[in-house]
C-alpha cells in the first residue's frame, strides 16, 4: 500500500473534482475572491485526496483483511464440498445407468440367445420330421418294389445290374436259418438276424436293410425299423426264396 502524495493527489483530482470544489465554495462564500478561493481550492483538492485515499484503504483492508478472506475462504470451500457432493451424485447417476444400461442389455442378449435356440430347435424338428418323411417314402418305395416283384415270375435273368456286393455291408431281418445260411455264402459283409432277441449295434455302419416279409414277426420288424429311421439307413425288400433271384432283388435295390 502506497503512502499519501501530494503530487499523485494533483493526478488524481478530475474535472468533476474541480468542479464540486468551486461550486462548494461559492455555494458558502457567494463572492470570487480569488485568494480565498486558491485556499479553499487547495483545501479542497487536498480533502478530496484523503477521501479517495481513504476509500481505496478502506476497499484494500476489506479485500486483504485476514478474517474477510477467512469468509471467502470458507465460502470457496462450501462451493468446493457443494461441487464435490453434485459430482458425486453424477457420478452415482452414471454409474446407475450404466448398470441398468448392461442389465438390459444382457437381458436382450438371453431374450435372443433364448429365440435362437427355440428357433435351432425348431429348425432341428422340422429337419428330423423331414428326414422321417423322407425315409417313410423311401420304404413306401421299397414296399411298392417289394409287391411288384410278388407279381413276377421266379425266372432267373442276367439283366440284373453287376453290382458287387462284397463291398455292401447290409442286413437281412427274416428268412428261415437254412436260407440265409445259403445267403450268407455270397453275402459275406452282410448280417442277418430272425429274432427281436438283437442287439441293435449290429446296425451300426450298416448300409441298407433288407426285409423277407414271408418269415418275419411284427416284433422284429418294428424293432428293425425303428431303429432304421434313427439312423437313417436304406431299406429294401426281398421276397424270393431262390438265392438267385434273392441275390437278384438286392442287387437291385443296393
Amino acid at each position: 500500500m502506497e503512502y499519501f502524495s501530494l503530487d499523485k493527489c494533483k493526478n488524481d483530482v478530475g474535472k468533476k473534482d474541480i468542479i464540486e470544489i468551486i461550486t462548494l465554495y461559492y455555494a458558502i462564500f457567494k463572492d470570487m475572491n480569488v485568494e480565498s478561493a486558491i485556499r479553499h481550492f487547495t483545501s479542497g483538492t487536498i480533502i478530496k485526496c484523503l477521501l479517495k485515499a481513504y476509500k481505496q484503504v478502506k476497499t484494500y483492508f476489506f479485500e486483504h483483511n485476514q478474517e474477510t478472506m477467512f469468509l471467502e475462504m470458507e465460502r470457496r470451500d462450501e462451493e468446493i464440498e457443494k461441487l464435490k457432493s453434485e459430482n458425486n451424485m453424477l457420478k452415482n447417476n452414471v454409474s446407475e445407468l450404466s448398470q441398468a444400461l448392461a442389465d438390459y442389455k444382457k437381458s436382450l442378449e438371453n431374450k435372443y440367445l433364448q429365440e435362437i435356440k427355440m428357433l435351432n430347435k425348431a429348425i432341428e424338428d422340422l429337419k428330423m420330421q423331414l428326414d422321417e418323411e423322407h425315409q417313410k417314402d423311401n420304404e413306401l418305395n421299397a414296399l411298392r418294389e417289394f409287391m411288384f416283384s410278388l407279381d413276377t415270375k421266379e425266372v432267373y435273368s442276367n439283366s440284373a445290374k453287376e453290382v458287387d456286393l462284397s463291398s455292401i455291408k447290409g442286413l437281412i431281418a427274416g428268412g428261415q436259418e437254412a436260407w440265409q445260411k445259403e445267403l450268407k455264402k455270397s453275402l459275406p459283409n452282410f448280417s442277418f438276424i430272425n429274432s427281436k432277441n438283437f442287439d441293435i449295434k449290429v446296425l451300426d455302419n450298416i448300409d441298407i436293410v433288407f426285409f423277407f416279409p414271408n418269415f418275419l414277426s411284427h416284433a422284429l420288424y418294428y424293432k428293425v425299423i425303428n431303429e432304421v429311421r434313427k439312423r437313417n439307413i436304406k431299406v429294401g425288400y426281398i421276397s424270393k426264396l431262390n438265392k438267385e433271384l434273392a441275390l437278384e432283388e438286392i442287387k437291385r435295390q443296393v
